[in-house]
């Protein structure tokens, strides 16, 4: 065929109704190739043929490890061929049929994962795939995975020679999403619900609307939610049940927002059911019986071939027809279950007539697996202790790892402003096996302008005992009071608990005014010292008031107040009778920004935190600048807080003035 002399046919690989993929050997290069070519009777076709293009142009721009390459489009007046990468595999779906059912979950999530990268990676391209279904992704024997059928995936609603946003030409509707059942607009949020009923699916084991026709199907899709995955296999967690529900939702804005966070909530999942399954590891006695391989083997054969597994469900099925059997004629007598058992004993043989095909095994195979299932069985009543040795067996208790302690080595520590770094540490009772987490709170009377933290959440790694909080301190060179950081370590520890030395305390010895020699010195020069130190004050303060006057002049406000004594002020806008902007500054800084709800009466101060109307019936508010979680804005009916904010101690009053 003209345009194809350098390919070979090796085989046909499948076919349909716009066209058929040979494999053939690319004779240049060496390598094998799928060629999909569009059927004679649809070259001529305007729209067959351009869509043929478009799926060239689309697979050749991805360039993904979990996308099918594109390496050639072949259109001329014999055809139209795409020469593409050969991946040795099965269909998605073939593959859920030879594990006889349900994919178990933690394989599902293994799937997927490397399905969600790949589509992820086309919505990175601005393209939707439209057309997400088992059949258009490939998997083979080592779980690597290819996404295929690109011919209707871009958006092309402006082109009407096209397929039209919308329509369903082209698609399945089991797989397709409300929006576009519905013939509305479809966007990356469509794709995310086929990859939800993708994966319900595999866990199910069987299509969600079976036995239903399209129009059916497309009625249950626009208007009803997929059944509780729970519900057709009661082995799936309630967790992938609600994942899957979020996938499927009908309001696109409450499926998941993008590739990214499905996968996440999935590895979270799977981390879940690693930790759970220790089964084995709980019960190191534990006879081998029949409920134990039912429970914990059985499982692991859905990985084995299928041809194994064809075989045990062969087997299966003729167990089941003696036993049918055996009641048939034990029950010869009874007429009325005569005919149940012959209408049981028919759908058995009619199981093992078509399961029967499916097991294509040579003579030296059959017997490797005779083999197999009889050592298996001899293992099995191997397994079982007798009762003299199940006497004399001792009991082995596994003794579990004692949950950690956690505390602060020391409780205080005081160093100079000089030493800019300083390393906590946190110690644990023994070690453990799982990382420690242990969140962290800070507080004290230095600000963010005195020191830097540099974690929230302490991680101390799995066998070990001892973490490090490490705190940067910032050395302006100016004169300070000393300031103290307490660091705290919250109740919330995971793999732990606290102990009774939970909070650590490090003081900052201000020394850039303490650096003078310890000699003998004049008056004179203790005087040069003292007017020194009242000049820096002065430049300090002239700095502050700058900035103030600065602000107030070009900050839209109708209230502020001055500068306190620690360099903070306020300026007040009103947004509505009972609804206030307030701005905290310092300096030329805006430290915080506030919607106050309520009359502000009156401000006063104290170490970092402003209060409203003291002393005054009625509303109040407290701002912690320190810890914003701790403020009251009025948005709240908190009597009790309220109560409390009346008579706060000693405070710095701030005069409020009207501009």
């Amino acid at each position: 065929m003209k345009g194809l002399e350098r390919y070979k046919k090796i085989k046909d690989l499948g076919g349909g109704a716009q066209g058929n993929v040979i494999l053939a050997d690319d004779t240049k290069l060496n390598r094998k190739v799928a060629i999909k070519s569009l059927h004679q009777t649809l070259t001529s076709d305007k729209l067959h043929a351009r869509r043929f293009e478009e799926e060239a142009k689309t697979l050749a721009g991805l360039r993904h490890p979990s996308v099918i390459d594109v390496y050639d489009i072949i259109a001329n007046e014999d055809g139209c061929h795409l020469v593409m990468e050969y991946f040795e595999g099965h269909s998605l779906d073939q593959y859920m049929k030879s594990k006889i059912g349900h994919v178990t979950e933690e394989k599902a999530i293994e799937i997927f994962a490397d399905i969600l990268d790949a589509i992820k990676h086309i919505h990175n391209k601005n393209i939707i795939h439209r057309d997400i279904k088992p059949s258009n992704i490939m998997i083979n024997d080592n779980s690597e995975i290819r996404l295929l059928d690109f011919g209707i995936a871009k958006n092309t609603e402006n082109d009407p020679n096209l397929t039209v946003v919308g329509s369903s030409a082209g698609f399945t509707p089991m797989y397709m999403s409300p929006e576009h059942c519905k013939g509305t607009k479809i966007d990356k949020f469509s794709d995310i619900y086929s990859l939800g009923v993708t994966l319900w699916e595999m866990l199910a084991g069987e299509p969600p609307y079976k036995g239903l026709n399209q129009i059916q199907i497309s009625n249950k899709v626009a208007n009803e939610s997929l059944p509780s995955l729970q519900q057709i296999n009661p082995k799936v967690s309630s967790k992938m049940d609600v994942i899957v529900q979020k996938a499927t939702n009908k309001n696109p804005g409450k499926r998941y927002p993008s590739c990214d966070s499905f996968k996440k909530d999935l590895i979270k999942l799977k981390k879940d059911i690693l930790s759970s399954n220790t089964e084995f590891d709980k019960k190191p006695s534990m006879p081998l019986n029949f409920s134990t391989v039912k429970k914990f083997i059985i499982p692991y054969l859905y990985d084995i071939k299928p041809n194994l597994i064809n075989l045990f469900f062969l087997l299966k099925l003729n167990l089941s027809l003696l036993k049918e059997n055996i009641f048939l004629i034990l029950d010869k007598n009874k007429p009325e279950k005569i005919k149940s058992n012959q209408n049981k004993i028919n759908k058995i043989k009619k199981e093992i007539l078509k399961n029967s095909r499916l097991v294509m095994t040579h003579k030296k195979e059959y017997a490797i697996y005779s083999g197999i299932l009889w050592l298996f069985i001899f293992l099995i009543f191997a397994a079982v202790p007798s009762e003299e040795e199940s006497k004399k067996t001792p009991k082995i208790e596994v003794q579990k790892p004692q949950i950690p302690t956690v505390n602060f080595k020391t409780s205080s520590v005081e160093k100079s402003e000089s030493e800019t770094s300083h390393a906590i540490i946190v110690e644990l009772s023994n070690t453990y096996d799982s990382i420690v987490k242990v969140p962290l709170s800070y507080g004290g009377t230095a600000s963010e302008y005195d020191f830097k933290k540099i974690i929230d959440t302490l991680e101390i790694p799995a066998g070990q005992k001892e973490g490090f909080i490490n705190i940067k301190i910032t050395n302006n060179d100016k004169y300070e009071e000393d300031e103290t950081i307490i660091v705290n370590l919250k109740n919330t520890v995971i793999n732990g608990q606290l102990g009774e030395n939970t909070s650590f305390t490090y003081k900052i010895i201000n020394d850039d005014k303490r650096k003078r020699r310890v000699t003998k010195r004049s008056d004179d020069d203790e005087k040069v010292d003292d007017e020194k130190d009242d000049d820096e004050k002065d430049d300090d303060e002239k700095e502050v008031n700058d900035s103030f006057k600065k602000i107030i002049e070009n900050e839209y406000c109708e209230r502020y107040t001055e500068p306190n004594k620690d360099g903070y002020f306020v300026t007040i806008r009103n947004k509505s009778k009972r609804e206030f902007e307030l701005k905290i500054w310092k300096k030329n800084k805006l430290i915080r920004s506030y919607h106050i709800r309520g009359e502000i009466r009156n401000l006063h101060y104290n170490n970092h935190v402003y209060y409203t109307n003291k002393g005054r019936l009625g509303e109040h508010h407290l701002i912690n600048l320190k810890f914003p979680n701790e403020s009251y804005l009025g948005t709240k009916n908190e009597a009790k807080k309220r109560r409390s904010f009346q008579y706060k101690g000693n405070t710095e009053y701030c005069k409020i003035i009207y501009k």
